[in-house]
């Protein structure tokens, strides 16, 4: 889910900044530019979160169960049987899960302390600053050689120099349309992004062209106001060895500069041309959110529904970071066992007019909502999901057969289960019918029924889960009763 939201939002980036490049970048249409990148930023990184789906958090679910995030599906054809299974974004082990949320939150520990230092810095400065009121603008004098920079409604600049009149007013002029359009607003909302974002270098790019949005409109400001752009550029050069500040909203640089005295040589596009750049940035940006508002990775071609084939989907629990059930010494995992139940079961062939899909046939990670989809999609006449127990009680031991009173075929899942019950009795000297309200059995229009085959917890139950032998008689029966049933 996580990856599929970077992917999503990177694409939405990617689409804004393309767009950005072909139509605004060099129009002198500043304000516009302005709203159009931190409005492409939020829109990028908020419009895939209303196509993630979230399990509902209302589900029964045992102490033993736990779902995580899903992935894209595909679907693979084996021998006698169906398996639907994951080949992107595949996490192999939760050791590297958490080795990537480690790398994660230590960028946003890196990112963290940086901006609060370039906050703490700014204070400093301005703590040591003398205030001056100069044409109703407030000025921070600091002895420290900095280049002039606005941060808030501050004008931060070199005391020896303004006293000297060695700023010319142009410059302070330049830094007062930063504090009248609240330019310092813009950075600090990209550079609190950049914290949770630092590792996308799309969210960067966008930073770079935010500032220099800002420093092109208080250029174009000061020309407009009758001042020589080739005077004006000189000024500026005279900044670009002294300091800069992170934060702040004004960049002296050599190649920087070039570009702004650039842009002010450049002639503002008509307000048709404008229209037209604006209205084919508008198609670019509908096409983007109708092909993203579409599933990414659903799968939309399954088998065709065969009324003379009985379609079952065996649904092995959990899988990839979610281990589910383990024994006391954590070397056997549920996810294990109930996938080498499930390709056994699919190994053997329970008839002709029967036929056996597989929600995963390997180690990898789903959401609960993709295997519903996967029944639906496929038609399924019957949804079996398989699944260890574990109970703290280690003397607790046994089959449980659950079905949901919620699902549109209740009764017969609830007939079915006893049908397993009898099917799997030789399997366990205990066995029972519960009904619970699983995600996967509730939410299907199909008769669907979880199977715990025993309990991890119990040394006798984990004896029997532990066998080979084991799996294939389990799978046998399971396959004699989806037989009996389709006869039915």
């Amino acid at each position: 889910m996580i990856l599929i939201y970077i992917l999503k939002s990177s694409i939405y980036l990617s689409f804004f900044l393309i767009s950005y490049y072909l139509f605004f970048n060099k129009d002198k249409w500043f304000v516009f530019n302005r709203f159009y990148l931190l409005a492409a930023v939020l829109i990028s990184l908020l419009a895939p979160m209303a196509n993630i789906s979230i399990p509902n958090t209302g589900d029964y679910i045992d102490e033993s169960h736990f779902q995580f995030v899903h992935n894209n599906l595909s679907l693979i054809e084996q021998s006698n049987f169906i398996a639907i299974s994951n080949t992107k974004f595949e996490i192999s082990s939760a050791s590297t899960y958490i080795f990537g949320l480690l790398i994660y939150f230590l960028g946003v520990a890196l990112m963290m302390a940086r901006y609060l230092n370039n906050l703490v810095g700014i204070r400093k400065l301005y703590s040591r600053s003398s205030s001056y009121q100069f044409d109703g603008l407030n000025l921070a004098l600091v002895a420290e050689r900095i280049s002039p920079f606005c941060f808030g409604g501050k004008i931060f600049l070199n005391q020896n120099d303004f006293r000297n009149k060695l700023i010319d007013r142009d410059i302070i002029r330049h830094e007062s349309v930063h504090a009248h359009h609240l330019h310092t607003i813009d950075l600090v909302v990209i550079e609190t992004l950049l914290i949770f974002y630092w590792f996308n270098p799309l969210l960067w790019a966008f930073r770079s062209l935010i500032k220099n949005n800002h420093e092109y409109y208080a250029d174009d400001y000061v020309i407009r106001e009758e001042s020589n752009f080739v005077e004006y550029g000189n000024k500026l050069l005279g900044f670009i060895k002294k300091e800069n500040y992170p934060l702040q909203a004004s960049g002296f640089n050599y190649s920087f500069i070039k570009n702004r005295i650039t842009m002010m040589n450049r002639s503002r596009s008509s307000s048709f041309i404008f229209g037209s750049k604006f209205l084919a940035s508008l198609l670019v940006l509908i096409f983007a959110l109708i092909t993203m508002s579409l599933r990414f990775g659903e799968v939309k071609k399954f088998l065709p529904k065969d009324s003379s084939v009985f379609t079952v989907v065996v649904d092995p629990g959990h899988g990839g970071v979610d281990f589910g059930a383990s024994n006391p010494d954590q070397v056997i995992f549920e996810k294990d066992i109930v996938l080498d139940i499930a390709k056994a079961i699919a190994g053997t062939s329970a008839g002709s007019t029967t036929r056996i899909i597989l929600t995963r046939n390997s180690d990898v990670m789903m959401t609960l909502s993709d295997r519903v989809q996967i029944a639906k999609a496929n038609g399924a006449d019957l949804f079996i999901s398989l699944h260890i127990n574990y109970h703290h009680d280690r003397r607790v031991k046994g089959l449980e057969v659950y079905y949901s009173e919620q699902n549109n075929k209740s009764n017969l899942s609830k007939e079915y289960s006893t049908l397993f019950l009898k099917g799997l009795t030789s399997s366990s000297e205990s066995a029972t019918i519960k009904a619970g309200d699983f995600a996967v059995l509730k939410n299907l229009d199909c008769p669907a029924l979880l199977l715990e085959l025993g309990f991890i917890s119990n040394s006798q139950d984990l004896q029997l889960l532990s066998s080979q032998a084991t799996y294939q008689s389990i799978a046998e029966q399971i396959s004699q009763t989806i037989l009996e049933i389709s006869k039915m």
